[in-house]
């Protein structure tokens, strides 16, 4: 019985955050919180042969995508090098603690063929440059 399973954080996310620091100088260390968005897939696919609890040889086949809401919490630091340019780290950690259970279709089995998928955090770290805009 040849089974392929996949799962995959999708092809986005999204955060609303708000940030709380210290300044001194031209430094800023802060620490970030909020809620993310993720994009999560699950797919399986497969064979089954006939035998015991199956009664004729089939295939199956299922797949899910969801948008999950949760929490977010991070932190950073940045620099100003002037009065309109700094550069900043940061690095977020996605609190995703997701499960998606799936079942295959179009299989003649005695019982429910069932997959779960698992999915952890996500780990994120960026570097960026801004320009703050007025005085």
């Amino acid at each position: 019985m040849p089974i392929v399973s996949n799962t995959k954080i999708g092809d986005w996310y999204g955060m609303i955050t708000g940030r709380l620091g210290y300044s001194f100088g031209q430094a800023l260390v802060y620490a970030k919180g909020g809620v993310a968005f993720v994009d999560v897939e699950s797919g399986i696919a497969g064979t089954v042969l006939a035998g015991p609890g199956v009664v004729a040889n089939g295939s199956f086949a299922g797949s899910t995508s969801d948008t999950v809401a949760t929490w977010t919490v991070g932190g950073g630091v940045e620099w100003a090098f002037d009065m309109n340019w700094s550069i900043k780290a940061e690095y977020m950690y996605i609190g995703l603690n997701e499960t998606q259970t799936l079942c295959g279709s179009g299989v003649v089995l005695a019982t429910s063929t069932c997959f779960s998928h698992e999915f952890d955090g996500i780990h994120t770290a960026k570097v960026g440059l801004n320009y703050r805009f007025g005085g």
